[in-house]
């Protein structure tokens, strides 16, 4: 009678592979996750840019910035995001900012007092997570924002959003 099945040294070597396997995978599955994160959230900033300098265009100054886009910002550092829908006074949004999806805010939007001046300023945040980190980079690469702020003009001598 001939039996045929794997021996113990065989299954052990197909498990040791196995684990070798998901070793350098689960990392590279993170990082990935990360990633889309961070490009979700560089996106909304260009787009929170883009929705803005049409909401300036239109009117001809800056209303309150969480009514002008339809993008999750946060109108107080590390506190509850609000959207368009949330009723509050006209002065308390001139700053707002866009956080890493957990709460922790990584960079800021600033109209100023005088919202009809067409700037918005940018500025990132020291907010210490990986993926603050890398919207921060990703939008310094892109010339949006710097840890001193860049301010960006609509309308008139308008950099074009």
């Amino acid at each position: 009678m001939k039996r045929t099945a794997f021996t113990m040294i065989e299954l052990i070597f197909v498990i040791v592979i196995l684990g070798i396997l998901a070793a350098v995978a689960i990392p590279r599955l993170a990082a990935t996750r990360d990633d889309a994160k961070i490009a979700t959230k560089v996106q909304e900033a260009t787009q929170f840019l883009n929705e803005a300098g049409a909401y300036y265009t239109a009117h001809g100054y800056f209303g309150p910035l969480y009514k002008m886009t339809n993008v999750r910002i946060s109108t107080s550092i590390d506190s509850e995001t609000r959207d368009a829908t949330t009723d509050m006074n006209d002065t308390s949004a001139v700053t707002v900012y866009l956080t890493d999806g957990n709460g922790k805010s990584c960079v800021s939007f600033a109209s100023g007092i005088a919202s009809a001046d067409g700037n918005i300023t940018v500025k990132n945040l020291t907010g210490g997570t990986p993926i603050c980190a890398g919207i921060e980079k990703a939008l310094a690469d892109k010339n949006v924002s710097s840890t001193a702020g860049i301010t960006h003009k609509f309308g008139g001598d308008s950099v074009g959003y």
